[in-house]
């Protein structure tokens, strides 16, 4: 049994070069790179004037903005800021865990508008126009909580109070 799964399962094991690239992270900046180095410096003085020298390097580099320091949650809000806009892939932006928050967005109706058969909706920084002729059930009104979340295809799905939604796009 083991010779006849062997085969089948080999394929399944290899990684490819392209694979490998998908799941890997960006090389560290150098900067941010012999910063770390200066751990393994195993005298004290010479490990502390590393420390010293290299942080202070990278401290001119941020300052000089050649070197942008983030945090997961900077990511995530980044991310959530640019739902719904059609962007290339940006490897500063995957920390990993590139469906926390990116699943659908919330927030609160800022205005609606209507032309002809389609609203315009202004949320909390975004603006999004329905795509369908449909109309909701009840018009948008300022204040109202909203969801858009992500559907198949790549579209997007705009709810007003928990209302059946609409496909919508982003505009702004």
């Amino acid at each position: 049994m083991a010779k006849i799964l062997l085969p089948m399962l080999a394929p399944q094991l290899v990684v490819t070069p392209a694979a490998a690239q998908k799941t890997s992270k960006p090389p560290r900046p150098a900067q941010f790179q012999k910063l770390v180095e200066c751990r393994a410096i195993a005298e004290p003085g010479a490990r502390l004037a590393c420390f010293d020298r290299e942080t202070a390097a990278f401290e001119a580099a941020e300052k000089g903005n050649e070197l942008v320091v983030v945090d997961r949650q900077q990511i995530r809000n980044t991310r959530r800021s640019l739902f719904g806009l059609a962007l290339p892939k940006i490897p500063f932006l995957d920390d990993g865990d590139e469906e926390a928050g990116t699943a659908q967005i919330e927030g609160v109706v800022r205005s609606a508008r209507v032309d002809g058969d389609k609203w315009t909706v202004d949320l909390d920084g975004s603006t999004w126009r329905t795509t369908e002729g449909a109309q909701f059930e009840t018009p948008p009104k300022a204040g109202q909580k909203a969801t858009v979340r992500r559907a198949a295809l790549g579209s997007y799905v705009l709810k007003i109070d928990g209302r059946k939604g609409l496909r919508a796009i982003r505009v702004r």
